[in-house]
């Protein structure tokens, strides 16, 4: 379904764009080309995050950059990781927190003027200033910890 507003291809049935947070038009219909069994968006490939407590992975989607942080439909925001279902709320997780940016075969994480800040391996980031991001680091957004991890 393509955004009234930028024109970003989203899936079918989303009520708001996920690039632009616009709220997408009644009715629309989505033509799609014919993909292999899945619907969810590709994962990048070789990596994770997983929750330190619970050891739960999320799939990183595919892309060049993509927003970590809580879904909140009321302030129409909607991140490509939404730790809402893992304590993003109770932990203190700012709806668009940080960024991770894919730059060739590396990564880069960047805070996003968080409330409750951003840390890599106990490393406060300051906003808005990319810092990179290798195999076992420990992203900490507030009080929620991830484990940036290759897969097995």
């Amino acid at each position: 379904m393509k955004c009234p507003e930028c024109g970003n291809e989203n899936i079918e049935g989303a009520l708001f764009c996920d690039e632009c947070g616009s709220k997408m038009a009644e009715g629309e219909i989505l033509v799609m080309e014919e993909t292999p069994e899945t619907s969810e968006a590709p994962a990048a490939a070789g990596m994770v995050l997983v929750l330190k407590d619970s050891g739960e992975e999320i799939e990183l989607p595919e892309g060049d950059e993509f927003i970590i942080g809580r879904e909140d439909p009321v302030s129409e925001v909607f991140p490509e990781i939404d730790l809402t279902p893992h304590g993003g709320e109770e932990g203190g997780v700012s709806r668009s927190h940080c960024k991770i940016i894919k730059q060739g075969d590396g990564y880069k994480i960047e805070d996003l003027e968080s409330t409750n800040l951003t840390f890599v391996n106990k490393k406060k980031l300051e906003p808005h200033q990319p810092e990179p991001l290798n195999d076992g680091d420990e992203i900490r957004l507030g009080k929620v910890v991830l484990i940036f991890k290759a897969k097995d």
